[in-house]
């Protein structure tokens, strides 16, 4: 960015400014970036791995001897988080009547 007192100014001296860019490798897949070769995205977040969510309700191993059926699947699920614009609202009107 460059600040100038005129257009002209900041013109010429944008015409100065070099950037100097250092090529990183990219990682555009969630489990890619957890492999142990896999380059540090920032360094306050170790091994990539942000944390841990746990829920509890039961015990997992005991439900697992019981069951009948034991179904895996691995779901990939893209990095978006689509939000509506629209919000859930809803509006009172009057309940007279109108006449014209």
């Amino acid at each position: 960015m460059v600040v100038a007192q005129t257009r002209e100014i900041a013109a010429d001296a944008a015409e100065l400014v070099t950037v100097a860019y250092e090529e990183l490798p990219p990682v555009v897949d969630a489990e890619a970036a957890l492999a142990d070769t896999a380059p540090q995205l920032h360094d306050n977040v170790p091994g990539n791995h942000i944390g841990v969510f746990r829920m509890k309700g039961g015990n997992y191993e005991d439900a697992l001897k019981q069951a009948d059926r034991v179904v895996s699947i691995r779901l990939v699920n893209q990095r978006l988080i689509p939000s509506p614009l629209e919000p859930r609202a809803c509006a009172r009107t009057s309940t007279r009547s109108m006449s014209v």
